[in-house]
């Protein structure tokens, strides 16, 4: 919470937003920082004790609340 947020929408400057992010991307960078393949020392610490099926809720978990709204440039 402390780095993502609350409704973890991500604090500026690095940590990106999480809500209403893929599954697969979630995972895929889960994977990547307990591998070591993805830098973050506070994300290779958290990731390298997560499970596939941690990883798999944590993801579905995220993925299901609402994204940050992005405003059309179309208008």
């Amino acid at each position: 919470l402390a780095c993502h947020g609350g409704g973890a929408e991500g604090l500026q400057p690095t940590p990106p937003t999480l809500s209403g992010q893929y599954e697969s991307y979630i995972v895929h960078s889960l994977n990547q920082y307990k591998s070591g393949a993805r830098a973050g020392n506070i994300m290779n610490a958290f990731a390298s004790q997560l499970t596939a099926d941690d990883m798999a809720r944590i993801a579905e978990v995220y993925s299901r609340q609402d994204g940050l709204y992005t405003p059309d440039t179309d208008e």
